[in-house]
Formats: structure tokens, C-alpha cells, sequence
């Protein structure tokens, strides 16, 4: 016969009130020693430290410029590599001679350009001379509005050429390719005697300092990463911030994208890091060494300091490594057992087994 739903639920509210009660008795579970007897059992207390944030996980990492730090420079024309003036890492200014290249593409188009001059010139002329007729009542309005049609048609095309000569200066045989930012050559694509086709990329010019940080994070912690976490690279100071998330797992990886702005540091473009993740923290989180935290009946405890001596205490461990714990279950000003845990445990298994 089954138990009815009352009866069931009776059950179940008696075993957890069991169950609650036996952790209050656990948690109430004194170890009366002193102080003498702790020094002699080679017992150290420290202080637990209250912490609005932890680790949560560390992820390899590779550093990157930040896209918005950095800039692509192409050739404009196609030709060949006369000339290359600067090294990769090298500091340069806007203005600043990249390379120089020779390049007949350039030299037709600077007489096209010629000849694109003369013709806004005389197209100028005719719009201001038109408009000066119509305002005599020599020709009529229809006639100024083609001149100044053609002027305006002109203009688009030679501030379209002149767009095209932006970042080079003339050089005879050809053109020197001129940096438009300051930042440092990240990358140079090519030597002298390189040939190059236009829009090839030749250099890559950025600033450094601007660091991303760019990793694949494990998919369970897909919901306790967000934009705007903090995080840092292991083994430099400063904390940098998460930027963007991805919300699609590599079903072969099962991982996602994270990436995450860094301050500036020793660290170079493309070096390979650890990135500590860290993730805030519930009001009352602490955090003390790892070894302080001991396993028994299957639940984490912690024996803290009291006037009694130590009291066996149940925590919840957020985030634990070889050395350091993050728990909730404890006061900021309280302290643990953090060596002689072994000798602690023992005694506490004993006392927890005559309240059985």
C-alpha cells in the first residue's frame, strides 16, 4: 500500500528538521582546548578576510591590441618595395615615412589628377562666370544651373582622388606610404623588392598599452561570467574588466569567446598568459587558506577560534585552489585552524561520534 501525499510530506518535513538539527549540533560542536594544548598540537590560527570578490577560474589567454588601438596601413597604388623605414616595435608619429614604393599606378594617377585639376579649374570658372551672366539677365537660369551641375561633378571627383592620396607623399618613380597615427609597428608584411598590389596590407601600427586579453572559457561557467566582471593576468597588478561574452558553445570544445580589456603591463602583444576570472562576491564572503577547509561527513567545516577553544563550524565553499578558500559561513573578525588539521580532524570525528 502506498503512504498517502500527507504522510510523505510529514516525513519529509521531519527529516529535514533531522537534518537541520544535526547540522546545528555539528555546528555547536565545541573542542575544548586550550591554548597550551593547541601550541602543543602544533596549531595556527589566522584571521579569515572579508572579500567582495574571488576567483573563480583561471583560463590560458592570449594578449591582442585592442581593435579600436589599432590600424592597418595598405598600399594605395600597387608597385614595388623601394624602400622599408621602419623595424616592428619601432615608435613612429603620423607623418613618419613607412616605407617607400615605386609604383607607375601612382604616376598615372598623378597626371590623371593634373588633368582633373584643370578641369574643376575651368569648371569653377564657368559656374562663377554663369552666375554672374544670370544676374545680368544674359542666359537663363537653366543654363547657369548646368554650369554649376558641372562644377559641382567636377569637385566629387578630384576630392575622390584626393581621398585616394591620403597617408602618401610623392617621391620621383613613385610614393612614400606615411603613418596617420602614433603607436608602435606591431607588424610589417613586407622587405625591399617586395611587389605589393593595391589595398595589400603592409603594416600594421597600434598602441600597446591598450591590451586585450582574449580566451575560450568553459561553458559552465557560462552563466556566472558577465560584462563588466573583473579580471587580471596572472602574476601583474592592476585589474582589467570583462568586455564581451560569447553566447555560442563550440559543440567539439564546448567553450565560448570571452575577451576582456587589461591594463597596461609587461606582458607583449601575442605572449600567451593565465587569466585569473573573478566574480563577485554574496555580502559576508570570506577568504582563508585552503588547508583550513577539511572535509568530514562529507560536508566542508572549519574549526574556529572560541572562548571554549575551537568550534566545529559547516561552510559553503565558493571557490577553492591549492591555496586559498573562498566560503560563506563565518564572521570577518573570526579565526580558523589553518595547520595541525589532521590531529583536529581526528578529534572531531570523535566527537561527532558520540553524538550519534
Amino acid at each position: 500500500m502506498q503512504p498517502s501525499r500527507a504522510v510523505v510530506a510529514l516525513l519529509s518535513g521531519l527529516l529535514s528538521v533531522s537534518v537541520q538539527a544535526q547540522e546545528i549540533a555539528v555546528s555547536a560542536t565545541v573542542l575544548p582546548l586550550d591554548s597550551a594544548r593547541l601550541q602543543a598540537m602544533g596549531v595556527e590560527l589566522v584571521k579569515v578576510q572579508l572579500t567582495a570578490d574571488y576567483v573563480l577560474t583561471r583560463v590560458p589567454a592570449r594578449l591582442q591590441v585592442a581593435d579600436s588601438a589599432r590600424q592597418s596601413v595598405v598600399a594605395p597604388f600597387a608597385g614595388a618595395i623601394l624602400r622599408v623605414a621602419v623595424l616592428e616595435g619601432q615608435a613612429v608619429q603620423p607623418g613618419d615615412v613607412l616605407a617607400e614604393v615605386r609604383s607607375p599606378e601612382w604616376q598615372a594617377r598623378l597626371a590623371e589628377a593634373a588633368q582633373r585639376d584643370a578641369v574643376w579649374t575651368d569648371a569653377k570658372a564657368r559656374a562663377e562666370r554663369s552666375a554672374t551672366l544670370l544676374e545680368a539677365g544674359v542666359i537663363s537660369a537653366r543654363e547657369a544651373d548646368q554650369a554649376t551641375a558641372a562644377w559641382r561633378a567636377a569637385t566629387t571627383t578630384r576630392n575622390t582622388m584626393q581621398a585616394d592620396s591620403q597617408g602618401i607623399r610623392p617621391i620621383p618613380g613613385g610614393y612614400a606610404l606615411l603613418a596617420t597615427q602614433a603607436g608602435l609597428v606591431l607588424h610589417r608584411a613586407v622587405g625591399s623588392g617586395d611587389p605589393v598590389t593595391t589595398d595589400d596590407v603592409l603594416f600594421e601600427i597600434g598602441d600597446a598599452s591598450e591590451r586585450w586579453a582574449e580566451a575560450r572559457l568553459p561553458a559552465r561557467f557560462a552563466s556566472r561570467i558577465a560584462v563588466g566582471d573583473a579580471v587580471r593576468i596572472v602574476g601583474e597588478d592592476g585589474l582589467g574588466e570583462v568586455i564581451a561574452v560569447g553566447r555560442a558553445i563550440d559543440p567539439h570544445t564546448l567553450d565560448l569567446s570571452l575577451t576582456a580589456r587589461v591594463p597596461d603591463g609587461m606582458a607583449l602583444p601575442g605572449q600567451a598568459v593565465e587569466l585569473e576570472l573573478r566574480h563577485a562576491a554574496p555580502p559576508a564572503t570570506v577568504r582563508l587558506p585552503s588547508a583550513a577547509v577539511v572535509d568530514i561527513h562529507s560536508q566542508a567545516r572549519v574549526f574556529v577560534a572560541s572562548p571554549d577553544g575551537l568550534l566545529i563550524r559547516s561552510v559553503v565553499v565558493l571557490a577553492r585552489d591549492g591555496q586559498e578558500a573562498v566560503v560563506i559561513g563565518l564572521a570577518g573578525d573570526e579565526q580558523v585552524a589553518a595547520r595541525g588539521l589532521l590531529a583536529l580532524k581526528t578529534l572531531a570525528l570523535e566527537a561527532l561520534a558520540t553524538q550519534e
